[in-house]
């Protein structure tokens, strides 16, 4: 098999995502749909009950949760893992206030 010449392949790959953008710009009864006229979805931001709660709370054998839970037990002092569980949820609510 002989080898592509890089320019040849450059090509190619132009010609095939030029295509792409003409198949799109072509629906729609033919009109062409800009990307600024595009609908985009947005995803609906989450509310948590515990305050300071920026994720959902992880698996009890995720390893980063043990790893902090077990941080924290030892540490109770430890910002960074009181900070870490407030934001997935872990701290109870009059911990986390105090965070």
């Amino acid at each position: 098999m002989a080898k592509k010449n890089p320019s040849k392949a450059s090509k190619e790959k132009r010609q095939k995502k030029e295509g792409l953008e003409r198949s799109v710009a072509e629906e729609g009864d033919g009109k062409k749909i800009k990307k600024s006229e595009k609908k985009k979805d947005k995803k609906e931001k989450k509310v948590y009950d515990l305050p300071g709660q920026k994720h959902d709370t992880p698996d009890e054998r995720d390893p980063l949760r043990i790893f902090f839970e077990t941080l924290y037990r030892q540490l109770p002092d430890n910002e960074l893992a009181a900070t870490w569980m407030m934001e997935w949820g872990l701290l109870p609510p009059d911990e986390a206030k105090m965070v």
